[in-house]
């Protein structure tokens, strides 16, 4: 796939054998020059090219968190409020599904990682983050961008002659922009000192980290010695970014792409609807919903 060899594995033995027991060696992200070194900033990762390591380790402990069974029970009525808005828009307002779906794909994980849902930022910040997405995987799409990791030479361009080095300093402000709001929507969340069934985990970072001002700064590490020190501002930002970016696209396509197959084939609807109603008693339901 344009510069990169794929290889697909459909055999859970092999998956296993590999990203289980052999996690070390290829459980990390391939390097990719352009983001790692004109997106992001130094110091600063993405999961999505994050080499196997601390870094990685701390995501994927922070995903399972988020992902246990304890989590999505704890997480469930707060879902079912957020999957309601998004059935009574729909019901509303049926030409922007697409929109509407978006929107809901995006309140999901910041409720998770940050504790906020949309109504919390600025107007508008749902469709602004559905762009700066749509920008930021222009840049990693094959093709899109000068094989700069097959001829670095290309790096040396002068930037009125490359193009995409303005579209990935661009991609920069805008996700840091992002990324940003929703470190910030976690400090105020973990700064109001309000309990929580369950507790997002970005609030829970910043929690637990000392607050005395020689502690969560940059740069500060050394002092610690062979304590581990407290997690820092950008360390939050590679986590939730990571977490946030991880769980919208995939989310967004999925219900996007359901809600197109129940119209092409109302059978199939008619069948998904009957089992939901035998399930959730939406005859004796129904008058409670409408309220």
């Amino acid at each position: 796939m344009g510069p990169k060899n794929l290889v697909v594995l459909s055999d859970p033995a092999q998956l296993r054998e590999l990203f289980q027991r052999r996690g070390a060696l290829y459980s990390g992200r391939p390097y990719m020059y352009i983001p790692q070194e004109h997106v992001m900033k130094p110091g600063d990762s993405h999961v999505l090219f994050m080499q196997d390591g601390s870094a990685l380790r701390e995501w994927k402990t922070a995903a399972r968190e988020m992902t246990d069974q304890k989590s999505v029970a704890k997480l469930a009525p707060l879902q079912v409020g957020l999957a309601s808005k998004l059935v009574w828009q729909l019901a509303k307002d049926p030409a922007g599904w697409s929109r509407y779906s978006g929107e809901w794909s995006l309140s999901v994980p910041i409720l998770c990682v940050a504790g906020q849902t949309l109504d919390d930022y600025p107007h508008g910040f749902g469709e602004y983050y559905l762009d700066v997405q749509k920008q930021w995987l222009e840049l990693l799409e094959p093709g899109n961008t000068p094989p700069v990791d097959i001829y670095p030479f290309l790096a040396y361009v002068p930037d009125f002659l490359a193009r995409w080095k303005a579209r990935a300093a661009h991609a920069s402000k805008v996700l840091y922009d992002v990324y940003g709001c929703l470190v910030n929507a976690a400090k105020e969340k973990a700064a109001s000192g309000k309990q929580y069934p369950y507790t997002p985990v970005l609030v829970r970072l910043i929690r637990e980290r000392n607050f005395s001002p020689d502690r969560g700064k940059e740069g500060d590490e050394e002092s610690f010695g062979d304590t581990k020190p407290p997690i820092r501002d950008s360390q939050l930002l590679s986590l939730g970014s990571g977490l946030l970016d991880a769980s919208v696209d995939s989310m967004h396509a999925v219900v996007e792409t359901l809600i197109l197959i129940m119209v092409k084939h109302p059978s199939k609807l008619a069948r998904l609807r009957a089992e939901i109603d035998a399930v959730t008693n939406y005859r004796e339901n129904t008058g409670k919903y409408d309220k």
